[in-house]
């Protein structure tokens, strides 16, 4: 799997409104995870996430943070969204995180699922 330590540290651009959000590079995500973005909606940063999880098991928010280059809120978002989805776990409940660390993971055989059940419209 690519790299991702870079995908995300290009620094934002000024505004005068306040910082830019930071995205994930799309020339650092593999062409075909790429093509999910434009084409069915896919959300760079949560791809990157997914891609991190899939190399790095078992990963702190902090840890993901700072391999994608995201800001700890932004891949505690991603993360619950993901958790919520059912494609991440993590080994410490929901309702029992206040002050622990939670280590996440990726759901694989969700992840294939779920894109067996989208290639199967395709049919």
């Amino acid at each position: 799997m690519k790299e991702l330590g870079g995908a995300l540290r290009n620094p934002p651009p000024a505004r005068k409104d306040g910082p830019v959000p930071r995205y994930a590079d799309q020339s650092e995500l593999p062409a075909d995870i790429e093509a999910l973005v434009p084409g069915i909606g896919a959300n760079r940063a949560r791809l990157a996430v997914v891609l991190d999880l899939a190399a790095n098991p078992d990963s702190t928010r902090s840890q993901i943070s700072g391999r994608t280059g995201l800001r700890m809120h932004t891949a505690y978002e991603h993360l619950l969204a993901l958790e919520t989805a059912g494609l991440v776990s993590a080994d410490v409940p929901a309702e029992d995180r206040h002050g622990k660390t939670p280590r996440y993971r990726l759901d694989s055989a969700a992840l294939k699922a779920a894109l067996a059940a989208l290639g199967g419209l395709l049919d």
